[in-house]
């Protein structure tokens, strides 16, 4: 047991954060009390710590593109993870981001694609030759998804290919439009099919 220097409270050593510098080997503060201190610590002093955390990242963007880029590498599974969970918690926020920065986010993938088109042909073929199965079935969900919700991408793509008009410079608009249009034009098939099989029946 130990008495936290801020609280007073006599607590198991498990609330105490470990340091070497101390006789005891953990803090004289108490995990509760430390993390109270720091929130109000960065409460009060946002401007400080961000000019301090800029600073750092322009005197250290190799350091940090080097520690990032070993952390992706030792965690792909767990960063992966992470990120699916967050996607399923969160689509809402996902949709709302794209809504809000759509164009951003095509001029983005349309220049990436343009710059890295061997990698990303590469990539697919060897994912394509380990996964074949899988690879399959994924690109049949996919397309069925983005062809029954009618997507901003699959419809982008519909009016691209009936225009000159290129990616990012496609209204959203014309895009609702678009959509409206084939889901009409869905409903009328349907109502046509069914109509059909009543006139069968009788």
């Amino acid at each position: 047991m130990k008495v936290c220097s801020t609280c007073k409270l006599e607590l198991p050593l498990t609330d105490f954060y470990k340091s070497k510098s101390k006789k005891d080997g953990f803090y004289q503060e108490c995990k509760t009390c430390n993390k109270k201190r720091l929130a109000k610590y960065r409460r009060d002093n946002k401007e400080k710590i961000a000019e301090s955390s800029a600073k750092y990242r322009r005197d250290n963007k190799e350091k940090i593109a080097e520690s990032s880029a070993k952390y992706r590498r030792d965690n792909k599974e767990k960063i992966t993870s992470r990120a699916a969970k967050y996607y399923r918690d969160n689509p809402e926020k996902y949709s709302d981001y794209y809504k809000k920065n759509r164009e951003k986010i095509l001029e983005i993938s349309i220049k990436y694609s343009q710059t890295h088109k061997k990698q990303i042909s590469n990539y697919k073929t060897i994912y394509k030759r380990l996964n074949p199965e899988k690879s399959y079935d994924a690109v049949r969900k996919c397309h069925k998804k983005y062809v029954s919700e009618c997507t901003d991408n699959y419809l982008i793509k519909i009016i691209k290919r009936n225009t000159n008009l290129s990616p990012n410079k496609i209204p959203q608009d014309l895009i609702e439009l678009k959509r409206e249009q084939i889901l009409l034009k869905r409903t009328c098939k349907e109502l046509g099919n069914e109509l059909k099989k009543h006139q069968n029946r009788n």
